[in-house]
């Protein structure tokens, strides 16, 4: 997760991009290029289309949590 709160809304804005890509997660070497994402974006929408919300936070450990909140009807 992007330390920064300008970066962390940028992970759920369409072709947004945020820094280096990951590595391969096996040697952990660092990202190479920039990524560009359309998934959060996504599920951002849809859920704010159904009156909900997408949360994103740090896991502990490493990594990160995302949390759709919808409302009953």
């Amino acid at each position: 997760m992007p330390q920064s709160p300008q970066d962390r809304r940028r992970l759920t804005e369409r072709f947004s991009r945020c820094g280096r890509s990951h590595g391969d997660g096996a040697d952990r070497t660092p990202p190479t290029r920039p990524r560009f994402g359309l998934g959060l974006a996504l599920v951002r929408e849809v859920a704010e289309r159904h009156g909900g919300r997408l949360l994103l936070d740090d896991r502990d450990g490493g990594g990160a949590v995302a949390t759709i909140e919808l409302p009953l009807r």
